[in-house]
Order: structure tokens, then sequence, then C-alpha cells
């Protein structure tokens, strides 16, 4: 069975949207489950910093953590279905970075 493309990230991959502009790099991967009746047991400390919904969203589905070395320094989730392909140490988006959600 083919691999899901956030199977073949790695923390320190650098992650460009779809137009290839930079994002930042990946700081976590998270697997999800989605098709688990609930997300207990796939929490992480602290993880992800979003309002609740969209906390269970990004578990169920598995998400990437991106670092934002920007003037707000936010960083960006990444849903496991916005990952178009991973090529080499390139992550490549489906969307564009202001299509991400933010952490809070």
């Amino acid at each position: 069975m083919a691999k899901l493309p956030i199977e073949l990230v790695r923390e320190e991959m650098r992650v460009v949207d779809r137009d290839g502009k930079e994002v930042g790099p990946v700081e976590l991967v998270k697997l999800g489950d989605p098709d688990a009746v609930t997300t207990t047991g796939q929490e992480l400390p602290g993880e992800p910093e979003v309002p609740g919904e969209l906390a269970e969203r990004l578990l169920r589905k598995g998400f990437l953590k991106v670092d934002d070395k920007g003037l707000l320094d936010r960083d960006y989730y990444v849903e496991a279905d916005q990952i178009e392909a991973v090529e080499g140490n390139v992550v490549r988006l489906k969307v564009e970075r202001d299509g991400l959600l933010r952490e809070v």
C-alpha cells in the first residue's frame, strides 16, 4: 500500500505553498487516525494550539506544525490533506500560505 504524503515528512524539512513560496521548516509531524471515533489518546501536550473543534480536526486528520520566524511568530498548521507531495527535503502544499491555520 502506498504511503500518504504526511508519512514521508520529517522535522526540519522545508515547506512551500502551492505558489512555491517558503512557509518555513517543519517543527512537528503528527500522524492522525481519520477513522477514529474520538481523539482520545491522540492528544499531544499543548498541541495543536487552535480552538477545540479545529484541534480535534487536526488530531483526527494528522498535521504538520510549521515554524514561522516572521514578525508575529505565530506558527502554521498544515492538515495532512493539504500536502500535495514530498520531494527530497521539500514538502509542497496544495494551498497558499494564507489558507493555513495559525497558532493562537
